[in-house]
């Protein structure tokens, strides 16, 4: 049975310390999916240390992998407007290189992006124009031209606002950071998204 085949094939996520890493690594390894997990800075118990800007996937046990989920990112709108250059090295020419190598060794790249590729008016379809209005929008989107003109086989998932249920992740957990803090927090009169439960 060619699913049973698929089912059976190594599934490598780079960034399984992250909150959709974390919850698809756990799900993968429950259903009996042979799983290699990285982290790079939130070390966890059965994951290989990783980084995006220096590491190889030679340095993983690659054989026998058929898809490479690139969950691995300097995630936040935020982030990524505050340190716009290092997040580019990490967002854009980390991942650009690790996709090509898994291209080349014949392992179909999943690029985790995100709904900020579009300019934040809702309601997209897959093939709406991308217009980001914001740096981690923008470095998502190189991400996908590139997959789009230089990979043959792939899969680009775009998802919403993620949000999970540990302390600390997903997108109210800056605000709740920023409120302990005292700080500002800017808020749309109106606005419509989707959320990604992890």
């Amino acid at each position: 049975n060619k699913m049973e085949k698929e089912c059976s094939d190594k599934i490598i996520i780079l960034g399984a310390s992250g909150i959709v890493g974390r919850y698809l690594f756990e799900v993968f390894k429950k259903a009996g999916n042979p799983v290699i997990g990285t982290y790079n800075k939130n070390e966890k118990k059965e994951l290989i240390y990783f980084d995006v800007l220096d590491s190889s996937i030679d340095d993983l046990d690659i054989e026998g992998a058929k898809y490479a989920i690139i969950c691995s990112a300097m995630v936040g709108v935020d982030n990524c407007k505050k340190n716009p250059d290092y997040s580019r090295k990490i967002n854009v020419n980390g991942i650009k290189r690790l996709i090509k190598e898994f291209s080349e060794k014949k392992i179909i790249p999943v690029y985790i992006s995100s709904v900020f590729v579009f300019n934040g008016e809702g309601d997209y379809k897959e093939e709406d124009f991308r217009n980001p209005i914001n740096e981690y929008g923008e470095q998502k989107k190189d991400v996908e031209d590139f997959i789009i003109e230089n990979i043959k086989e792939y899969l680009i998932i775009r998802l919403g606002r993620v949000f999970g249920v540990n302390k600390n992740e997903g997108m109210f957990a800056d605000a709740l950071e920023k409120y302990k803090g005292g700080e500002e927090i800017l808020c749309n009169d109106y606005e419509e998204f989707s959320l990604t439960y992890s």
